[in-house]
């Protein structure tokens, strides 16, 4: 197993619009195949047939034997086919949804907005998907608390955040030492990644997904001990017309260089670069200036 990645194989990130990221990830998957190498592409959990599909078109083959397509949550079954499961229980979504519900029930009496909702239907869910996306976002309950002074404590908003504080520390409280929810399966999964051998000197690609959450980029920063590289694709333009509607992609990778920074890994060559264009220059033009507040003339 490799201590470092070869220095000629840095991570990539790769941006562009939607329909060039396409075209690239079907011929690099080609090139990494028709070298002998093997190929795992991690795409969103909603994307894993189509995927395959598309990669069966592009290799041209009846069907995967070296190349694979995994969700984050069927990556995380993998390694645990290989380093046993976590000693902690994974909740799933009822489990979720029935200790959200218990933990808003307890803490009921304090909650400034949502006291007189804690019994409406579909009330645990929605908010068991707040904290889901606040788990996935590293959100702590005492960065939701200075949020909540920051917007004044009284107000609508600053109520909802120190309800959604009181909220998640108490789900944390219940959890803790017994269960273990996404962010914290993505977690262990980064953890034993690299002991489990199932990326180990494989071509990753980081496909279909509209951003990466922190837990998910730890994910990424094991896989690059192990695998033989990484490339990461976005869809965003920086610097184009309509750059502005990928704010929350450019954030997202913003979060990802910082993570290798930190993690002292800016020495293995990081590189992003854009996506090659489509052909037909109107088409080009169009896709710039669709979103594009002042847009050029052809």
């Amino acid at each position: 197993m490799k201590g470092m990645m070869d220095p000629m194989e840095p991570m990539v990130i790769v941006t562009g619009r939607a329909g060039q990221l396409l075209p690239e990830w079907k011929t690099a998957v080609r090139e990494c195949h028709d070298r002998g190498l093997s190929t795992v592409t991690i795409v969103p959990e909603q994307y894993t047939l189509q995927a395959e599909r598309e990669l069966l078109q592009a290799l041209g083959t009846p069907g995967l034997l070296t190349d694979e397509v995994l969700s984050p949550s069927r990556l995380r079954l993998r390694v645990c086919e290989q380093v046993g499961r976590p000693a902690l229980t994974p909740l799933d979504e009822l489990g979720r949804q029935m200790t959200v519900s218990c933990v808003m029930r307890d803490v009921k009496s304090e909650l400034k907005l949502y006291g007189a909702s804690v019994e409406q239907l579909g009330m645990p869910g929605r908010v068991a998907e707040l904290l889901t996306e606040l788990g996935r976002s590293g959100i702590t309950p005492e960065q939701l608390r200075s949020q909540a002074k920051a917007e004044d404590e009284s107000s609508l908003t600053g109520k909802r955040f120190t309800d959604l504080a009181l909220i998640l520390e108490a789900y944390e409280k219940a959890i803790g030492g017994r269960f273990t929810d996404e962010a914290g399966q993505q977690a262990w999964t980064a953890e034993h990644l690299a002991e489990s051998g199932v990326l180990t000197d494989a071509c990753v690609f980081v496909y279909g997904f509209d951003m990466l959450q922190p837990p998910f980029c730890r994910i990424l920063l094991s896989a690059m001990s192990c695998a033989h590289s990484v490339r990461v694709l976005m869809v965003s333009t920086p610097g184009t017309g309509d750059g502005y509607i990928f704010e929350a992609q450019e954030q997202s990778l913003r979060c990802l260089r910082g993570m290798l920074y930190y993690a002292g890994l800016e020495q293995m060559n990081i590189t992003s670069r854009m996506a090659k264009p489509p052909r037909a220059p109107g088409l080009t033009h169009l896709e710039e200036n669709l979103f594009n507040r002042a847009p050029a003339c052809l």
